[in-house]
């Protein structure tokens, strides 16, 4: 350790009468033990010495010459003592890290906070035996100021640190919010290479960053389903990140999130919140800390004060009957009434922040489509089945048109992309695709590429192309190939642009499992038809991810007079 670090070391000094370690040792005559002690070392004290990642032991001993067989005991008792001291948990208060999360906290700490800069300060000490901590919060309890305030110690510490999130939306919010640069996990853990037949592959990346921190925001979205991983189709997204995160000795993996949010589709909870899934799962031993209180400091925002009616109606576990919740309107938080209302504000949210901080959420993909031709003709009056200007979503991850080593990597599923411009419209292969010039709203310093994109999947009901028209699709384009040899014709398919084309859907209206992660200055919210006039789980869990996606605003699209005061 560097001398200069001296000042910033924390002396403990432990006199003799406290150092008592009780040990066990074989007596000579054998089968029984004898206790022994280094109370009787009357002229021995120790002093424990810590610094960020060490622990030196001082021994003084005032004592004459002793037997080296007494010297021996003592040494073992004190090692005991060391690893004793070590081990034992030491106050929070006097960790260098923690001072200085509580010093980039922007507030002061509630006790539920502090505790919870205690236990990161705890679990990013070098000697805990801890690899995945889970932080759950709920909106409004001060989550997303303690990850951004954990970044910022991180840095001043100079201890490396990754910032990763499911979307490139939620990446691009977490990098909002904490001011460090954030990739999504896609990015961040794997790469792409060629293919020996041809076309291309993923690859996890080689970790290579010894004792880093991984922070991963929106949690709630991994999957631990089979199928879901880039690299092989027996393994999941998380089984990815946790084997890249660990492959590098000393690494630890920070998850946050909210268990009230939309899990992903077909589960009831958020594995990746749960700390059993990595104990049991993958042998880690995980640190759990839920924020539950929601403070002072935002209790004049009606969107926090509705979305905490919603999520303590949820918590119930019960179908609540209709009527039973209440929203409380405010100027951020507006019933809109009629047709009228709703173009009036959507023309206002569009000139106020524009097209990209403006969404509509609804809860199927043919309402979102029936939206998003309405926000068209009515706000944006545009013409043609496609525009400069229009917000397009992408509905398929696209590994084609962008390189690897670009700041997104690859487009993503769930990105957006504004049209600079149309240079034409191609029917071919039995498909409508248009070539266009794109810009990545997500990625800022990304610069404007040109790409295919397939128009066919603009309107669908569906959430992406259909497997049947894929199937079709691809046996059309491979009829161009049938001349070459069986393992060429996967290499041409591989590189041809128009089965390559960009999956994309107008980016006005989503639904909500598509906007969950984001955030946007101005978001609507329709309220469907119901079989029953009834509040499930599932429905106060999508209206609570919907409402907590809204910065400033939050407009209500045909909720009845039941829901409000």
């Amino acid at each position: 350790m560097p001398l200069h670090t001296v000042s910033k070391t924390t002396f403990r000094h432990f006199p003799a009468s406290e150092c008592t370690f009780p040990i066990s040792r074989p007596s000579p005559s054998g089968g029984k033990t004898a206790d022994t002690s280094a109370a009787h070392e009357k002229k021995t004290s120790l002093s424990l010495i810590t610094t960020p990642g060490f622990h030196y032991l001082w021994i003084r001993q005032d004592a004459p010459r002793q037997r080296t067989k007494r010297k021996l005991r003592f040494l073992l008792v004190a090692a005991l003592g060391f690893h004793y001291l070590c081990t034992k948990p030491l106050s929070m208060a006097d960790s260098v890290l923690f001072q200085r999360i509580l010093t980039h906290f922007p507030y002061e700490p509630s006790p539920e906070q502090r505790s919870a800069m205690e236990a990161l300060a705890e679990f990013l000490n070098p000697d805990s035996r801890q690899r995945v901590f889970i932080l759950r919060g709920y909106a409004g309890t001060g989550k997303t100021s303690l990850v951004a305030a954990l970044v910022r110690a991180l840095h001043d510490a100079g201890r490396e640190a990754f910032l990763m999130a499911p979307t490139g939306r939620a990446a691009k919010v977490m990098a909002g919010y904490s001011g460090t640069a954030a990739r999504t996990i896609h990015k961040q853990i794997y790469a792409v290479v060629p293919r020996s037949g041809g076309g291309m592959s993923f690859i996890l990346r080689p970790n290579k960053s010894k004792n880093a921190v991984f922070l991963v925001d929106e949690a709630s979205m991994l999957t631990d389903r089979t199928g879901d991983s880039l690299t092989d189709a027996s393994s999941s997204l998380l089984d990815d990140l946790v084997s890249y995160v660990f492959h590098a000795p000393g690494s630890r993996l920070i998850l946050v999130g909210d268990r009230a949010q939309l899990p992903p589709v077909g589960y009831e909870d958020s594995p990746a919140l749960e700390g059993r899934t990595f104990e049991n799962g993958y042998g880690l031993y995980c640190t759990e800390i839920d924020l539950t209180r929601v403070y002072r400091q935002s209790e004049q925002s009606a969107i926090l004060q509705n979305a905490t009616r919603v999520r303590q109606a949820m918590e119930s576990g019960a179908t609540l009957p209709w009527g039973s919740l209440k929203f409380r309107t405010g100027s951020d938080f507006i019933r809109l009434e009629d047709g009228y209302d709703i173009q009036s504000a959507i023309e206002g949210a569009y000139s106020q922040e524009g097209l990209s901080e403006t969404i509509l959420i609804t809860r199927s993909n043919k309402r979102a489509g029936a939206f998003n031709a309405q926000i068209r003709s009515r706000v944006l009056l545009s013409e043609g089945e496609i525009a400069a200007g229009d917000l397009l979503m992408v509905v398929k991850n696209n590994y084609f048109w962008v390189d690897e080593n670009s700041p997104c990597g690859f487009i993503a599923n769930g990105d957006l992309a504004e049209v600079m411009s149309v240079r034409r419209e191609i029917e071919l292969y039995g498909m409508r695709f248009a070539r266009v010039e794109l810009s990545l709203t997500d990625y800022p310093q990304m610069p404007k590429f040109e790409a295919l994109i397939l128009l066919d999947t603009l309107y669908s009901q569906a959430p992406a192309l259909p497997e049947e028209r894929s199937r079709a699709f691809f046996e059309q384009v491979m009829l161009d190939y049938e001349d070459l040899p069986p393992h060429k014709r996967f290499e041409a398919l591989a590189k041809n642009e128009y089965y390559n084309a960009i999956q994309v859907k107008f980016g006005y209206a989503v639904t909500c499992h598509k906007a969950q992660g984001g955030g946007w200055d101005n978001v609507l919210i329709e309220q469907v038809w119901m079989p029953e006039p009834k509040l499930s789980r599932e429905y106060l869990r999508w209206l609570y991810t919907a409402i907590t996606r809204a910065r400033k605003r939050v407009y209500l699209i045909g909720f009845p007079d039941e829901f409000f005061e």
